[in-house]
């Protein structure tokens, strides 16, 4: 009973004595996220967590880079995201939670943090008291820092708070510009926030990401877009087919051309466990006819079972996050689908780069790029043929 009595807050039962032992929690949160966040221990840290964008120019090196949860939880549905069918409920850890934290991040030597939540800015008014507290790190300790966020809770005062509060870089998931594409994957906000105007259409929210990214790029504020392709789509009678080919061109375009961010990085959908698409009934066409849970994750079951389904094996599928074979992929998202919009896509950086001097960079896997996706030195990409990726 030794062991467990060392353990905070676990009540067990002693059968010899017939007794029930409770131990005491060793912290009193002012928040019950505060337990979490409070005992986790930063034991050690690797280079390849440091984002670039946090350039020491005077070193010549990216900032040591701390990734930093202010909250749990999203309050939104998408349909391909773990949260679609068992939502939490959103936890919030306190201020003075978080300022503890970040001070000592400080005092060990980190430069940059980095805010992962899932929409760091889905509170505002919490949002702009971070921001403020970050601007006084960042005048005393030259701390920068960046965010992750949804396009439908993120505004001009947001902005322009951030940048003149050492803010550097931000993270959206934009997912498509295709209106059609946006209601089916489950994007659609309403008016559940009151701090933001509601977004009750694919169109709302298409020319939301444009207005923002204008914003963005006149405060100053440096970006990544991130798409994702192979979608659902709501088709013209109501139901959910897939995105096409043409689809994800288009929005690879329209994200190049008229929201010019600094990175673009992307995926292509895929099946995980507990997402709406992987097993609601209304996604059916979409993944055609396949109900994804339990073995259908794991390799051996569907061996076992003679199961076959569509899965990332193919090295193209490196460039797009998805290599490997837990996740089914959509079966219209063939290698040979994956490469031709990738190709497109490194065509119209290309285009982009040639006629504004700009470039955009295209974030894909290291390994992937050193083999099949080179820069030369005039900053153009070049892409391998698709018979000379191989594994």
């Amino acid at each position: 009973m030794e062991a467990k009595k060392a353990v905070p807050g676990i009540v067990s039962f002693d059968p010899k004595s017939e007794q029930v032992i409770k131990t005491q929690p060793n912290l009193e949160p002012e928040h019950p996220a505060d337990f979490y966040f409070e005992n986790l221990e930063r034991k050690s840290h690797h280079q390849n967590y440091d984002f670039d964008i946090f350039q020491n120019v005077a070193e010549n090196r990216p900032r040591k880079t701390a990734q930093v949860y202010t909250q749990l939880g999203c309050g939104r549905y998408c349909s391909f995201c773990f949260e679609s069918l068992r939502p939490q409920p959103k936890q919030e850890r306190s201020i003075k939670s978080f300022i503890k934290e970040a001070v000592g991040l400080i005092r060990q030597g980190y430069e940059g943090i980095y805010f992962d939540d899932s929409t760091f800015t889905q509170d505002k008014k919490r949002a702009l008291r971070i921001m403020q507290i970050m601007g006084k790190l960042n005048r005393k300790f030259g701390t920068v820092w960046g965010f992750n966020t949804r396009i439908d809770t993120l505004d001009e005062e947001l902005i322009d708070t951030a940048v003149k509060n050492g803010c550097v870089y931000n993270f959206e998931g934009v997912e498509s510009l295709v209106p059609e594409v946006i209601e089916g994957m489950g994007k659609i906000s309403g008016k559940q926030n009151p701090d933001y105007p509601p977004v009750e259409s694919g169109n709302d929210y298409v020319g939301r990401t444009k207005e923002v990214f204008q914003k963005m790029k006149e405060k100053g504020l440096t970006n990544a877009v991130f798409l994702i392709f192979g979608a659902p789509k709501k088709l013209e009678d109501g139901t959910i087919g897939a995105a096409t080919t043409e689809d994800d061109k288009r929005s690879i375009k329209e994200s190049i051309w008229e929201l010019k961010p600094k990175w673009l990085s992307f995926n292509i959908m895929r099946f995980i466990p507990d997402a709406a698409i992987s097993r609601m009934p209304k996604y059916q066409q979409y993944r055609g006819g396949q109900e994804f849970r339990g073995g259908f994750y794991h390799k051996k079951w569907r061996d076992e079972n003679q199961i076959l389904i569509e899965t990332a094996e193919h090295p193209i599928y490196q460039a797009f996050e998805s290599a490997g074979d837990r996740y089914p992929n959509p079966p219209h998202m063939t290698p040979e689908t994956c490469y031709d919009l990738l190709k497109f896509m490194v065509d119209e950086v290309n285009e982009y780069h040639r006629q504004t001097g700009e470039q955009i960079f295209i974030r894909t896997d290291e390994n992937f790029a050193k083999k099949y996706l080179v820069q030369n030195e005039k900053g153009f990409y070049q892409l391998a043929n698709f018979e000379d990726i191989k594994g």
